[in-house]
C-alpha cells in the first residue's frame, strides 16, 4: 500500500520494499558477486599453476610467480589459497573429477565391455595428458607430505570403491566369473594409476601405448574365462 508523509511525498510502506529488506538484497547481490569474483580469481591461479607444473616440479614452484601471471601481489594470493599445497590440491581434484567423469561411462554404460573399456580409457590417458604436469606434482607431494598422501588415497579409493561395485553388477549379470571384486578393483585401479604416472606424466610413453596393453589385460581377465566356456551372456 501507499502513503504520504508530511513533506507530500508518496512512500510504498509493503513488506517487499523495507529499507532493511532492501539493504539485505543489496548485500545478497554484493555477497554473489564477490564470490563470483572470488571463483574467477582462485581459476586463472590454477591454470596458471597448471602451466608452471607443466615445465617444472612442485619444489621449484614460487608463490612469486604465480601471483605475477594473474596480476596479483604475494600477499594476496594467500586470500585465495592458504599455501601451494592447497593449491595443488584443488588442481588436483579438478583432474581427478575429470577423470571420474569419464570412467562414470564405463561404470554404467551400456555395451560392448571392449568398446566401453577402451573407449573410457583413452579418455582417461587423454586427460592425464593433459594433466602431466599435476600429476607428477601429486605423486612427488604424496611421497614426504602426510595430509596430502592421504587425499591422494581418498581420490584413488573412490574409484577403487566405483569399480567394484561395477566389477559385482557384472559378475551379477553373468558377464564376468565369480572373484574378489574389491582386491580386484585395487589392482586395476593402481594398475592404471601406476602406469600413467610412471611412464605417461613423464613424458616417457604415449597413454595410448600403455592404456592399450592394460585394456587387453582387464578383458583377458575378466571376460575370457566366461567366454571360452561358453557362459558369457549379452
Amino acid at each position: 500500500m501507499s502513503s504520504r508523509s508530511e513533506s507530500g511525498t508518496t512512500t510504498i510502506c509493503d513488506a517487499g520494499s523495507r529499507p532493511d529488506t532492501l539493504a539485505r538484497v543489496d548485500l545478497t547481490g554484493n555477497q554473489v558477486d564477490r564470490g563470483r569474483r572470488r571463483a574467477a580469481t582462485r581459476e586463472k591461479i590454477c591454470r596458471a599453476a597448471l602451466e608452471c607444473l607443466d615445465d617444472a616440479p612442485f619444489r621449484d614452484l614460487a608463490i612469486d610467480d604465480l601471483a605475477r601471471r594473474v596480476g596479483l601481489s604475494r600477499s594476496a594470493f594467500y586470500f585465495y589459497f592458504e599455501d601451494k599445497h592447497e593449491l595443488l590440491l584443488a588442481v588436483t581434484q579438478e583432474a581427478a573429477s575429470e577423470l571420474y567423469d569419464a570412467a562414470e561411462k564405463w561404470w554404467h554404460g551400456d555395451g560392448d565391455p571392449e568398446q566401453m573399456i577402451r573407449e573410457t580409457l583413452a579418455v582417461v590417458g587423454s586427460i592425464y595428458e593433459r594433466y602431466a604436469g599435476v600429476i607428477r606434482a601429486a605423486t612427488e607431494v604424496a611421497a614426504y607430505d602426510v595430509e596430502f598422501n592421504r587425499m591422494w588415497r581418498m581420490l584413488i579409493e573412490r574409484f577403487i570403491e566405483a569399480t567394484a561395485d561395477h566389477l559385482d553388477r557384472e559378475v551379477s549379470a553373468g558377464r564376468i566369473a565369480q572373484l574378489d571384486t574389491s582386491r580386484c578393483a585395487e589392482a586395476m585401479v593402481w594398475m592404471v594409476e601406476r602406469q600413467l604416472s610412471v611412464y605417461v606424466a613423464t613424458g616417457e610413453r604415449l597413454a595410448r601405448d600403455v592404456l592399450g596393453a592394460i585394456a587387453s589385460l582387464w578383458l583377458v581377465c575378466l571376460y575370457e574365462p566366461l567366454a571360452a566356456n561358453g557362459d558369457r551372456t549379452g
